[in-house]
């Protein structure tokens, strides 16, 4: 058994803060110079694969990711995507001009990170 006191040192000695959140709720915070990732980095672990046929993009996600990705597209200042409908693990992409649908999927894949 591990005494409170012991993972408090711990923590202490891992410069992980203890933070009071409005709700009062309690969550713990990394130190900055753990973060390495990007953004980018970070959405690009929760995207499977993008595929496309000649109308539309369909990217898979891990589950329940595809909203987030979704919002993330919508978002974005873009030139070449419609709109972007996320639902549990899949994210359908509509774009602009179907005639552009390969520079559609480049844009998407630099948003993403992929």
């Amino acid at each position: 058994m591990v005494s409170l006191p012991t993972i408090s040192r711990h923590l202490m000695a891992l410069n992980i803060k203890r933070v009071k959140q409005n709700g009062g709720n309690i969550c713990y915070l990394l130190p900055e110079m753990r973060m390495k990732l990007s953004i980018n980095d970070s959405i690009a672990s929760f995207v499977q694969t993008i595929e496309c046929n000649q109308h539309s993009i369909v990217i898979k996600t891990l589950p329940s990711m595809a909203s987030l990705i979704a919002k993330i597209l919508t978002n974005c200042p873009h030139k070449y995507v419609l709109v972007a409908i996320g639902s549990h693990d899949t994210v359908f992409v509509i774009p602009k001009n179907t005639k552009q649908l390969t520079l559609c999927m480049q844009e998407i894949e630099s948003i993403v990170g992929k």
